[in-house]
């Protein structure tokens, strides 16, 4: 019985590695920031393994030696510097996410963390020409997505695991110049 434990304990090790591995890859890549999902995805597993060290604590003769305890204690240490890892990373996220005009023009290749909440707390639609130049400053001269009725922005490389093309802002306007409608797009 004692043995199970140990065997499933080890792979549950490798699994919580593994997903944490793959947990800081997919919250770099896509730029992700705190909400309650990503709290939970993080804390879940901390709570797994606090659990199964309980279980194995409480069904097995590991406390009883020196040696069990001690492999016990790394193990619980260790496995909570992935977690940190990946709270660290949010919070670098969330500090570059925050919208604010100089950010804007300072960092153009960060817009791409500052978009979503550039659309959440502010509606584009019905701003004019005049408005969305003087909020995020004069557009950038490309031909790709421009026509008569539009300006465009660059945000920076392409959110995902392999970020090979840039993503953009495009901004549609009426004829009176207001703004019609806008979409984030890669080229």
């Amino acid at each position: 019985m004692k043995n199970i434990f140990y065997f499933i304990f080890g792979g549950y090790i490798v699994l919580y590695v593994l997903f944490y591995f793959g947990l800081s890859i997919y919250i770099d890549s896509m730029h992700s920031t705190f909400n309650r999902l990503s709290v939970l995805a993080i804390l879940m597993p901390v709570g797994l393994l606090l659990l199964f060290l309980l279980v194995l604590w409480k069904y097995t003769d590991i406390r009883h030696h020196w040696e069990g305890r001690g492999v016990c204690l790394i193990v619980t240490f260790l496995c909570l510097i992935l977690p940190i890892y990946c709270f660290t990373v949010l919070g670098i996220n969330e500090k570059k996410a925050n919208f604010t005009a100089e950010r804007w023009l300072a960092k153009s290749d960060e817009r791409v963390y500052m978009i979503d909440d550039l659309l959440s707390r502010t509606k584009l639609i019905g701003l004019s020409k005049e408005e969305v130049i003087m909020l995020l400053g004069k557009p950038d001269a490309i031909e790709r997505f421009k026509d008569d009725n539009t300006i465009v922005y660059y945000l920076g490389n392409e959110r995902g695991f392999i970020s090979i093309d840039s993503e953009w802002i495009v901004i549609w306007f009426d004829n009176a110049e207001t703004v019609l409608n806008y979409k984030v797009q890669a080229d």
